[in-house]
C-alpha cells in the first residue's frame, strides 16, 4: 500500500469552537472565515486524506447565546454539545482552530467534551 493509498482512509476533522465576546462587543466582533482551516484541510486532501470541518461560527452564524459561568459574556456559534454531535464518528485525528486567547476557555470546555465521546482520538489545538 503506497503512503497516499494509506493516507486516503484517513479523516482529518477541523473544530473550530464558538466565538467569544462581551455583550457590548457583539457587533463590533464580526466573524470571519476560517482561511487556516481550508488552506489545511485544501494540503490534506491534495495529499489524499479525507477531511471534514465543523466550523461552528459558521454552521451557527445566528446563534448567540450567554455564557453563565461568565456575566457579561456571550457566544457565537453552535452549542458545544451540538458541536460534538456533528463531528464524523470514523474520525482519526481532531484539529482545532483556537484563534483568539479570549475563546481559549470555551473551547477548553469543548476539547474537553470531545475527549469525553472520543477518548482514543488524537487531539490537535492551535
Amino acid at each position: 500500500m503506497t503512503s497516499k493509498a494509506a493516507s486516503e482512509s484517513r479523516l482529518v476533522t477541523f473544530i473550530r469552537p464558538p466565538l467569544v465576546s462581551t455583550e457590548k462587543a457583539l457587533s463590533s466582533n464580526d466573524p470571519t472565515p476560517s482561511i487556516g482551516i481550508a488552506y489545511l484541510s485544501g494540503h490534506l486532501r491534495a495529499r489524499g486524506y479525507r477531511t471534514a470541518v465543523v466550523d461552528s461560527i459558521a454552521e451557527g452564524l445566528d446563534r448567540i447565546w450567554p455564557l453563565p459561568a461568565n456575566a457579561g459574556f456571550i457566544a457565537r456559534g453552535l452549542p458545544l454539545e451540538e458541536i460534538v454531535e456533528r463531528i464524523p464518528s470514523d474520525t482519526d485525528l481532531m484539529a482545532f482552530s483556537i484563534i483568539f486567547s479570549g475563546d481559549w476557555p470555551l473551547a477548553r470546555d469543548l476539547i474537553n467534551l470531545v475527549k469525553e465521546r472520543f477518548p482514543d482520538i488524537p487531539t490537535i489545538a492551535s
